[in-house]
């Protein structure tokens, strides 16, 4: 059942957004509404710059889900990194960032194969314009690295990067995997915090360590928003290129939708109401690893931001989860009226990244 919905889900979608009509949002021969939601890019320093007007633009998830400043806290470290695996073994932060470097030289050469590392996905890549997430792992050393690239014209674009970032988009104010990626360091430590909190968890749940990374010459996208979340202007700044270095797990066995038991599911969907969808709940993204025999979260961006959701809530299951997620895209998508576009500029969000409690 959870198979079917979640192709039928995306079916669904594909149809609804594959025409030019639904990717401007209003007819081309409706005048240009100046007090929509804007926001515009540029290099920083150029004066060059890039313009989208768009109602479902919010401030919290382009201009609040995340503090630049705390990037260097979790940089990769220099020195040496041991191995999750086996810590009588390590690399040194300066070597991985030697390797990363190569890759970005390589991505922008557009190659579809890499010398130090291995495609793990590639789905919200766009390796033509050399833009989007690309997921990779290390040949030499057990890291596996999430690569970000954007420029200030592909930022912009919710339809150069896969499916995923289509339906994101107005399910969440405007976010795509550019911004929820900065939010994967802090949110695992946040989800290893309140995992710690709990004695059924902390026994059976672990997250891979993760750092970011920055290139010698890091390119950075300055982004201003009008008539955004009641204000005239908020403005920030996020790197153009950076990536996230996290621990490759020695997995014994991944759940999955094709093998998972009645079981799995279960533990799975009451880990995430745990975690309040704090993680993206998708049973992939959790692994059995073989030394340990606990479940590693593997992917940890702030689900919440990425599919907007401002409360908390349950769900009994997976099938109630992804009919809550479609049921949310094609009504904000499609038949939210003006007043409610409104109000959705004004609403607390409960479950903020600024209310982790972390420093």
């Amino acid at each position: 059942m959870t198979i079917r919905y979640s192709v039928l889900l995306n079916a669904l979608i594909l149809v609804l957004t594959g025409t030019p009509a639904c990717w401007a949002q209003r007819s081309i021969h409706r005048a240009s509404n100046q007090e929509l939601p804007t926001i515009t890019t540029n290099w920083l320093g150029s004066k060059k710059q890039y313009t989208s007007r768009n109602s479902h633009y919010e401030e919290y998830p382009i201009f609040k889900v995340f503090n630049t400043a705390e990037l260097d806290k979790d940089l990769l470290p220099k020195g040496a990194i041991t191995f999750r695996a086996n810590t009588e073994k390590s690399v040194t932060g300066s070597q991985l960032s030697t390797l990363i470097e190569e890759l970005i030289k390589e991505v922008h050469l557009k190659k579809r194969e890499y010398k130090q590392f291995i495609i793990l996905s590639k789905k919200n890549f766009n390796r033509h314009r050399s833009c989007g997430l690309l997921i990779v792992k290390c040949k030499k050393y057990p890291f596996i690295v999430k690569l970000f690239i954007e420029t200030p014209q592909t930022f912009i674009n919710s339809h150069c990067k896969g499916l995923d970032n289509m339906w994101f988009f107005p399910m969440s104010g405007g976010v795509n995997r550019h911004i929820s990626g900065l939010t994967r360091v802090k949110n695992a430590r946040a989800i290893q915090k309140r995992i710690q909190e709990d004695p059924y968890w902390a026994t059976r749940v672990q997250t891979p360590r993760k750092w970011f990374w920055l290139p010698q010459q890091t390119p950075w996208i300055e982004i201003t928003g009008t008539n955004i979340g009641g204000k005239k202007s908020v403005y920030t700044r996020i790197p153009g290129t950076y990536a996230v270095v996290a621990d490759a797990i020695n997995a014994e066995r991944q759940l999955s939708m094709l093998s998972a038991s009645s079981e799995d599911y279960r533990m799975a969907m009451a880990l995430c109401n745990h975690l309040e969808m704090r993680q993206d709940p998708h049973v992939d993204n959790f692994i059995i690893e073989k030394e340990t025999k606990k479940i590693v979260i593997i992917d940890t961006e702030n689900f919440s931001s990425t599919v907007g959701i401002k409360k908390v809530v349950t769900f009994p299951s997976y099938y109630a989860w992804y009919r809550y997620l479609a049921n949310k895209c094609i009504k904000q998508w499609f038949f939210r009226t003006k007043d409610e576009r409104l109000l959705a500029q004004k609403t607390t969000n409960e479950l903020a990244m600024s209310q982790l409690g972390l420093t």
